[in-house]
């Protein structure tokens, strides 16, 4: 385990939490921090990407937090969005300040709410994902994640700049999907023309959402094969010019974070092998029924198993054990070949020293 935080240098750190983060934590010593600063403090040759997990079950917290901690890693820990839900936000909030006090976690994390997968314009839809916005944001979310990508392009950069407004005043880091043409990809021209009406809306997008499926040809899943460097290269360009970077949302199981990394993504976020432990854990039928639902709607498990608010809590407590040890090797086998290694450190450092703007 690499040795803690020297006492001064987290308290620099800690003066840069974002206000709501802070006001909820209060004597906590967690570095709840913008991702912003996190990958401009990590960028360099090669760039070292950021780690997310959309979190299926608050029983894998502690194991993710003490991969993050042995690795020296910065890490980030998605609350995939429940509809309706309305503790949800404050409730994921407390598990992780609860598992990081417990384990004296002192590496700096940030916290993303969503994304919130918006496919409708209906009115009251709308204003119920506004007022579930306003909890993410007050609880100390630090990044806000929305994915309009199914709508109308022009109709999906309305709704998604009326929904992050609210964070985007706060300066809270903003990611948005890509927008995709009929055949689902995203496109150069497309994002250009997206990212330009946000920049109209005076909204600064920090990360473009895009979905590893898109880059894959068919022949390389399971085959080992790397991402269509080309195509992720013109995006990555695109973005850059709007002082946003690339993320990718991994369906699957991913196990080559460095030919992401290669490609320019700089937030890479996997929730397959995470969702795998906890479904390891649940009954046969109802893990059966989650796949079958899984890819009847192409929603990630990850976020499916969050529906349940805790699908473990019937479970007995040698399972959570067994869920806190595996999501434990899953997170510090990505961390280790992303190169993570040393970047909670490496980050605090250059963000104690060079922090302003």
């Amino acid at each position: 385990m690499s040795p803690e935080p020297q006492p001064a240098l987290l308290e620099r750190i800690l003066a840069l939490r974002p206000t709501s983060a802070a006001h909820r934590l209060g004597d906590s010593p967690l570095p709840v921090l913008n991702p912003r600063d996190l990958v401009r403090a990590l960028d360099g040759t090669p760039p070292v990407p950021v780690l997310c997990v959309p979190v299926p079950a608050v029983e894998a917290l502690p194991g993710l937090l003490r991969a993050a901690r042995d690795q020296d890693a910065v890490l980030g820990l998605a609350c995939p969005y429940r509809p309706g839900s309305r503790d949800a936000a404050g409730a994921f909030f407390d598990a992780v300040r609860a598992a990081a006090d417990d384990y004296g976690h002192r590496r700096p994390v940030f916290l993303q709410a969503g994304p919130l997968r918006i496919t409708s314009a209906e009115p009251r839809g709308l204003q119920e994902r506004a007022e579930d916005v306003f909890r993410f944001i007050d609880a100390g979310f630090s990044l806000l994640s929305v994915d309009a990508s199914t709508l109308v392009p022009e109709a999906g950069v309305q709704v998604a700049a009326d929904l992050v407004q609210a964070a985007s005043e706060r300066e809270l880091s903003i990611e948005i999907a890509a927008p995709v043409d009929s055949r689902g990809r995203a496109t150069p021209e497309g994002l250009q023309t997206c990212l330009e009406a946000f920049r109209a809306k005076r909204i600064d997008i920090r990360f473009v959402r895009l979905r590893s499926s898109q880059f894959l040809p068919d022949s390389a899943r399971g085959a080992g094969q790397g991402p269509d460097l080309a195509a992720l290269g013109e995006l990555a360009a695109i973005a850059s010019s709007f002082d946003a970077w690339l993320s990718v949302e991994e369906v699957g199981s991913a196990r080559s974070p460095g030919a992401w990394a290669r490609a320019g993504i700089r937030k890479l976020e996997v929730g397959g092998p995470f969702a795998t432990v906890v479904l390891g854990a649940l009954e046969p039928e109802m893990r059966a029924s989650l796949r079958v639902r899984a890819a009847a709607t192409s929603i990630p498990l990850a976020e499916l198993l969050a529906q349940f608010g805790d699908p473990l809590a019937e479970a007995p407590h040698s399972a959570h054990l067994r869920v806190e040890a595996l999501s434990y090797g899953e997170a510090l086998e990505l961390l280790e070949a992303s190169g993570a290694l040393g970047s909670a450190t490496r980050s605090m450092t250059f963000l104690a020293e060079q922090a302003g703007y």
